[in-house]
């Protein structure tokens, strides 16, 4: 069951990777990055019990339930990293900072 959830992982990133580069945006592209994007996220979903089992294992039982409880979580840290970068990249006064510093030449 592991290969057919990396395969996926892998098919829905490369769809993706392929999608972004490859056509011009519009509803079309829209639709196969929301399609890839999904295929990429039942791969990865389907992937957390194997990895939770494997890191049930291999860890000490002195830490073992703490790791259990943080490894699912950090993909919500990870989203919430990605949303505070998104706050902080589209507002008016980084912007401006980037334009006077030249780090950008048009936002």
């Amino acid at each position: 069951m592991y290969i057919v959830t990396m395969s996926l992982y892998g098919a829905g990133s490369a769809i993706i990777a392929a999608d972004l580069l490859l056509l011009k945006p519009g509803p079309a592209q829209m639709a196969i990055f929301l399609a890839a994007y999904t295929l990429s996220m039942i791969g990865v979903e389907g992937e957390v019990p194997v990895g939770l089992a494997l890191l049930a294992e291999i860890m000490p039982v002195k830490w073992r339930q703490k790791a259990l409880v943080l490894s699912p979580n950090f993909e919500n840290i990870g989203a919430a990293v990605g949303v505070a970068a998104s706050v902080i990249g589209w507002s008016p006064s980084w912007q401006a900072w980037a334009r006077r510093a030249r780090y950008v030449s048009r936002l």
